[in-house]
């Protein structure tokens, strides 16, 4: 008698139950060996599921990711910040049960954009939003690996992020190596 058959005692309807698990199994694995971290954010973006997000530089203990565009993700923390994260810096992200968040959860509306002008598609990339957001001067920090520029942002070039640092004092981020900007916006 085969392995199987001696498992399922011979019973054909006890077999071709091991066998459908197993196919599901298998399916399950080779769904998961063409998963990329794009699709999982795409995922959760559209679950509109609060998750943590560990990049390079920094934990985000609370996020809500909004939209996923041409190498950035586009999120809010629980205490209202405005995120672009470049995909590249995001490292891990972790679920977050209903019961640590709850039905009155403080991150608010679902799209980030209440205050923009023009809502992201998918089709944006990091500078198209910043651009955006520029219109509106926000305060930002940008970071770019282990260094971070604080200020109020004036304008997006082909490449460069301007800051104003205050007191006259000008900064600029190259965009491309920018991993995360952090805006808040005056209510």
């Amino acid at each position: 008698m085969s392995g199987e058959a001696n498992a399922t005692g011979g019973n054909p309807e006890v077999a071709d139950a091991v066998a459908e698990r197993r196919r599901m199994r298998d399916a399950r694995l080779a769904t998961a060996a063409e998963l990329s971290m794009r699709e999982v954010l795409v995922g959760i973006a559209e679950r509109s599921e609060i998750v943590v997000l560990s990049t390079r530089s920094t934990r985000y203990s609370r996020v809500r990711v909004d939209v996923v565009v041409d190498g950035a993700v586009i999120c809010r923390t629980s205490s209202g910040q405005t995120l672009a994260l470049g995909t590249d810096a995001i490292v891990a992200i972790s679920s977050v049960s209903a019961d640590q968040h709850g039905a009155d959860d403080p991150i608010g509306d679902a799209t980030a954009f209440s205050t923009s002008p023009v809502l992201p598609t998918p089709q944006s990339t990091m500078s198209d939003i910043v651009s955006q957001w520029a219109t509106l001067r926000p305060r930002v920090s940008v970071t770019t690996g282990g260094a971070v520029t604080t200020g109020t942002l004036q304008s997006v070039g082909s490449d460069v992020v301007e800051i104003s640092t205050g007191a006259s004092g000008m900064g600029y981020v190259r965009l491309d190596s920018t991993t995360e900007i952090s805006a808040s916006f005056s209510s």
